[in-house]
């Protein structure tokens, strides 16, 4: 339904059936209306076919819970790596999910971390000034990674929260890679 494709297979492929982060973000949503679980987004970037994505979420019910801790507002991409995690801020639409290309580009020993704008999702009321925004965005990053150095990006619009969370983290005397 959300790619408008009819049949689709079990071993059909999200984005090789056209899907994006938009797209995925949509999926998301759906699993989560309609069985109260979303698909891990560091399995489905690994695979996007309709079996591994319905393994994934068979495996979070199963370890008994429905989403990462903070989530809404932060949405592990990847949690597997060595070197300090990237967290990537939202553009102007506020969601968190990112391509498995970019995924790629960074490689697979850096946890990629991205924030979803509250209000999206949930009970959440929205921000309405960058500068409150990105405080709470940093007090989530600091329960995950609680020393720097802070590798932050933006994406589109993105770019200022990102920008606003450097200053602050900069001036409370904390390292941004």
């Amino acid at each position: 339904r959300v790619l408008a494709i009819r049949p689709v297979g079990r071993l059909d492929d999200f984005f090789d059936l056209g899907g994006d982060s938009l797209r995925l973000v949509q999926l998301q949503l759906e699993l989560r209306s309609a069985l109260g679980i979303d698909a891990a987004p560091d399995d489905v970037l690994k695979d996007a076919s309709v079996a591994a994505i319905a393994s994934s979420i068979k495996r979070r019910r199963k370890r008994g819970f429905n989403h990462h801790p903070l989530s809404p507002l932060v949405i592990p991409i990847r949690e597997a790596g060595t070197q300090p995690p990237m967290f990537l801020v939202h553009g102007l639409n506020g969601q968190a999910f990112v391509g498995p290309a970019f995924a790629d580009a960074v490689g697979d020993d850096r946890p990629i971390y991205a924030f979803q704008a509250r209000g999206l999702v949930g009970a959440d009321r929205p921000h309405r000034r960058i500068r409150t925004m990105a405080a709470d965005y940093i007090a989530a990053m600091r329960l995950i990674a609680p020393n720097g150095p802070y590798l932050i990006a933006g994406m589109c619009s993105g770019a200022v929260i990102a920008h606003e969370m450097a200053c602050q983290l900069t001036a409370s005397g904390h390292d941004i890679a």
